[in-house]
C-alpha cells in the first residue's frame, strides 16, 4: 500500500504539471474570429491547442497541424492570389494552398498545431491595414482574416539567411484584429529599441517585426574581424522617429545545418 508521503509527492507533481500548462484563454471577440487557445510545453517544445467553435476558422503553415477532433471541418484555399501563391510555393517551400480548419458545433472542436522546430511560441496581433514580417519557418498558425505573402530582400542575397520572409497582413476592411502564432528555434526575446538607438542582429536570429520596420546590412566590426572570426553580415535596426519592437530567437538554424553538413561532406577518393 503506497505511503502517504509518496501519495502527497505524486499529487504535488501532478499539480505542478498542471500549472505548466496554460489555461485556455477565452477572448472577448464579438466578431467570433479569435478562438480560445492555450500554448503548451512552452520554452522548449511549444504547441498551441485551440477550441474552434462553429464558424471559427484558422489556417496553418504546411505540416504544422498535429492532431484534431474527427468532426473538424477542413478545406483548402489560396489566400494570396495565383501568382503570389506560386511565388510563395517556390521561394519559401510552403504549399500553394493553405488548409482551413473550422469548428462545426457550439461547444467547439479541439485542434493542436506544432511548429517545425523546437522552441518557444508567442501570439502576435496584427491590426487592420497593417502587416508584419516573419522568418520563413516562424509562421505556425493564424486566424482566418490574415493574408499571406512573400517579402523579397534582394540585398540579403549576399548572405545565406532571410532572403525571403513571410509577410502576414490584415485587410483594412477587417472588422477585427488578426492573430498569428509565431514559433522560434530556441527561446523568444522581445526587444524594444528606444527612439534614436539601434540594434545589430545576426540574420539567423531574426524572428519577426512590423512591416514598417526597416534595417540595413553591415558588419560586426571591420572586414578583418569578419573574415578572421567568421562573423558575417548583420541586420542593423534603427529607431529613427519612434521606438520599434523586434522578436528574436536564441538559436540559428543555419548554424545547425552548417554544423551537421561537415559530417556529410563527400569523401575524397
Amino acid at each position: 500500500m503506497p505511503s502517504k508521503t509518496k501519495t502527497r509527492n505524486n499529487l504535488s507533481q501532478s499539480q505542478s504539471t498542471e500549472k505548466k500548462i496554460r489555461s485556455y484563454r477565452k477572448p472577448i471577440d464579438k466578431n467570433n474570429i479569435l478562438p480560445a487557445y492555450k500554448i503548451r510545453y512552452d520554452n522548449s517544445f511549444s504547441a498551441v491547442s485551440m477550441i474552434l467553435k462553429k464558424g471559427q476558422t484558422v489556417f496553418c503553415n504546411s505540416g504544422c497541424m498535429a492532431w484534431m477532433d474527427g468532426k473538424m471541418n477542413t478545406d483548402s484555399t489560396n489566400r494570396s492570389g495565383f501568382f503570389s501563391g506560386i511565388k510563395r510555393m517556390m521561394l519559401t517551400g510552403n504549399s500553394f494552398f493553405t488548409t482551413n480548419y473550422t469548428g462545426v458545433s457550439d461547444t467547439g472542436e479541439k485542434i493542436t498545431f506544432a511548429p517545425k522546430m523546437p522552441g518557444d511560441m508567442v501570439v502576435l496581433k496584427i491590426k487592420p491595414g497593417t502587416g508584419m514580417y516573419v522568418s520563413n519557418d516562424g509562421f505556425t498558425v493564424a486566424t482566418n482574416n490574415v493574408k499571406t505573402g512573400v517579402k523579397t530582400r534582394v540585398r540579403n542575397l549576399f548572405v545565406d539567411e532571410n532572403v525571403f520572409m513571410t509577410k502576414l497582413s490584415v485587410d483594412i476592411t477587417s472588422p477585427s484584429d488578426g492573430y498569428v502564432w509565431v514559433s522560434a528555434y530556441g527561446g523568444i526575446i522581445k526587444k524594444v529599441i528606444p527612439k534614436g538607438e539601434s540594434l545589430k542582429v545576426d540574420n539567423g536570429h531574426f524572428l519577426a517585426c512590423d512591416e514598417n520596420v526597416n534595417y540595413t546590412l553591415g558588419k560586426v566590426g571591420t572586414w578583418k574581424t569578419a573574415i578572421l572570426s567568421g562573423e558575417g553580415v548583420v541586420m542593423t535596426f534603427t529607431a529613427i522617429d519612434k521606438p520599434i519592437t523586434l522578436y528574436l530567437q536564441t538559436r540559428n538554424l543555419t548554424q545547425l545545418v552548417n554544423l551537421f553538413s561537415r559530417f556529410f561532406e563527400p569523401k575524397k577518393a
